[in-house]
């Protein structure tokens, strides 16, 4: 045991300290803070949007292991996307749950919810979270019968866990939203709740439509092989074909079975990564052609129409309004 680095237990309002606090419209509430220098460094982001519905986004790093003690007196659930690295949650009774990078679950409180995170130094933490109000969850969550049962089970054990598999491209995209500079703007505000509420019942479909799947494991990896072709080749000129040739599938299962898993077509999805690429490009300060070619779009008009059916406004207007 010697040299070895002991993790010190802290509680989770101990690593951070609140820098802003905003009183908005309608009860809404949102906050500011950051890590304090002593543990590391990042940011935090919350808002309550006074409906039962709340967002939060961390971002940081700690100098040393930390065991972080996470409680709650509010029964309820959350949504939590893992964009950094591996996240694992131990719960009281001495069983634990670990998010893998890009992946989300469901996690489900009671009024006396208590867990630790372990923390290691020098490595970055990056989780976007949903959380809502046990009613409302309930009335969200009537037709994912798992969920139910699962929030259920939180009430007797303190907590539960619903795995949901890997972030999606259009999961990604209104996570984004997100990721912007803080802003106590009203419009910015409602526009947030809109993405927020969009992705609860985005995120709850999809995990009612990969739950009752039929798929054996085969089929699911052949379908999550199709899925990181996508991701990681969309500039290439993706088709059908070479797809289902590259995951060893028939194209017309892999056209079936794509939509039932993950409920948006290949072509819908490859759209959508496409998309989402082209905006990062567009924020780096990339010229409008040089985006068109490098997220995969052979002419300059058809990526502007397809970029401003997606988010209401042509690349060009998009990158102009990103240098005021």
């Amino acid at each position: 045991m010697a040299g070895r680095v002991l993790e010190k237990c802290i509680d989770y309002f101990d690593l951070i300290e609140v820098v802003t606090s905003d009183q908005n419209p309608f009860d809404r509430e949102s906050k500011v803070a950051k890590v304090k220098p002593e543990y590391g460094e990042g940011s935090f982001v919350w808002r309550d949007a006074g409906n039962g519905i709340a967002t939060s986004a961390y971002a940081y790093v700690v100098k040393r292991p930390i065991r972080l003690t996470i409680s709650s007196n509010v029964a309820g659930a959350v949504l939590i996307f893992n964009l950094g690295c591996a996240l694992t949650h131990i719960f009281q009774d001495g069983k634990s749950y670990t998010c893998k990078p890009q992946s989300f679950f469901i996690g489900f409180s009671s009024t006396c919810f208590r867990a630790e995170a372990p923390l290691r130094e020098n490595v970055a933490y990056h989780t976007f979270s949903i959380g809502i109000k046990e009613d409302l969850f309930l009335k969200l969550a009537h037709k994912l019968p798992l969920a139910v049962e699962k929030m259920r089970e939180a009430k007797t054990h303190g907590y539960a866990f619903l795995e949901g598999g890997k972030i999606d491209p259009y999961q990604r995209e209104l996570i984004t939203a997100f990721s912007k500079e803080h802003s106590t703007d009203p419009l910015v505000t409602l526009g947030l709740e809109s993405k927020a509420t969009t992705l609860i019942c985005h995120t709850l479909e999809h995990i009612g439509k990969v739950k009752n799947t039929p798929f054996d494991r085969d089929k699911i990896r052949s379908l999550e092989r199709a899925q990181r072709v996508i991701l990681n080749d969309y500039a290439s000129a993706l088709s059908i074909k070479e797809i289902a040739r590259r995951c060893a599938t028939n194209e017309c299962y892999l056209k079936k079975d794509f939509k039932a898993y993950y409920g948006l077509t290949v072509h819908d999805m490859l759209q959508a990564r496409r998309l989402e690429m082209a905006k990062h490009f567009l924020e780096e300060g990339l010229e409008v052609k040089e985006v068109t070619s490098k997220v995969g779009y052979k002419h300059a008009g058809h990526f502007s129409k397809r970029f401003a059916q997606a988010y209401g406004l042509s690349p060009s207007v998009y990158r102009k309004q990103l240098s005021h």
